[in-house]
């Protein structure tokens, strides 16, 4: 499932982990809740500072997040 990073300002639109709009923090509590929630194996996405996030090409403005069965 590939979903984008949470911005600051509330908008739904595409951001960069880089970016000033991004919310580092409430991305991190996303998938905090995914993986609380949900089977989650792995997560792509280039921002470092999200634990548990595997970097890979291409997902500076969403993240992968693959589910168990």
């Amino acid at each position: 499932m590939d979903i984008r990073p949470l911005r600051k300002d509330g908008r739904e639109e595409p951001v960069r982990w880089f970016e000033a709009e991004y919310d580092l923090e409430a991305t991190k509590k996303l998938l905090e809740l995914f993986r609380t929630f949900t089977p989650v194996i792995k997560v792509l996405f280039n921002d470092a500072r999200v634990p548990f996030v595997r970097p890979f090409p291409d997902h500076d403005n969403h993240m992968h997040i693959e589910l168990r069965g």
